[in-house]
């Protein structure tokens, strides 16, 4: 694990390590002999616990449920964290998984998707260094997949994948898109024709068509042209976010 991983594994430990055998349920097993190193994060000293199983406190947390380690309900894909040094922020729609961690100090918990907690952090980013982390399903890898995000522009989404999010691209899209007003089907017509024509990939049939839907929203809503050239391109991450977050709550 790299520098910055192992930076990242210190931030989540923080928040979790220390409680993670009372939240999944596991404090009172006894010590496993001669256990002293993770075999999932390869962590060693005073963040592994020697619990029963071979694996350490944090990634009891992340993974969940591999080599004999029961599942613990919150585990899935229904949660998402933001974590800094000086708080931690969850978010769940299922009320059991806010009880399993009623009892984390300083922490904020809210019954919401983790797709809000994740457009909230992008469009309003806390001081650096933090993480933002999706919760998928258990997996052992994941704690090689930690990233701890230094910067507001690029942010870092932890989870089954780490994605590397231009958080800039997506706040001057969602900005530009909500200034203009422009409706959803409009905008993902526009920009999805100018990036057939970007990409290539029509024939002359095509690129006529999609030149033509160009034109035509332009006439509906002057200026549009200059904002899909300034976007993304259809498929990309950043694209996603820009959309999500533009017609959220319509």
């Amino acid at each position: 694990m790299n520098s910055k991983g192992q930076a990242a594994l210190a931030l989540y430990h923080q928040w979790f390590g220390e409680r993670a055998f009372a939240l999944c349920g596991l404090s009172g097993n006894s010590p496993k002999q001669g256990v002293t190193q993770c075999s999932g994060c390869g962590a060693q000293g005073p963040r592994h616990s020697g619990a029963t199983h071979a694996f350490c406190d944090v990634c009891v947390t992340v993974a969940g449920s591999y080599q004999g380690i029961g599942t613990p309900g919150r585990m899935g894909g229904g949660w998402a964290a933001l974590i800094t040094p000086a708080f931690a922020e969850l978010t769940t729609t299922s009320e059991k998984n806010l009880q399993a961690f009623k009892t984390l100090p300083q922490a904020n918990l809210a019954h919401a998707t983790p797709n809000e907690l994740i457009m909230k952090a992008l469009l309003n980013p806390p001081e650096p260094p933090f993480m933002l982390i999706r919760f998928g399903n258990a997996n052992a890898d994941i704690c090689s997949q930690l990233r701890a995000s230094y910067s507001k522009d690029l942010i870092y989404l932890s989870g089954d994948t780490i994605d590397r999010i231009d958080a800039r691209k997506v706040r001057d899209g969602v900005a530009a898109v909500t200034r203009a007003e422009i409706p959803q089907k409009l905008l993902q017509q526009s920009v999805a024709s100018y990036s057939a024509i970007a990409r290539g990939l029509l024939p002359e049939a095509g690129l006529q068509k999609a030149r033509q839907t160009i034109c035509d929203a332009e006439v509906k809503l002057p200026g549009i042209t200059e904002i899909i050239r300034s976007m993304p391109l259809i498929g990309s991450t950043e694209y996603k976010w820009i959309m999500a977050c533009s017609y959220a709550s319509k």
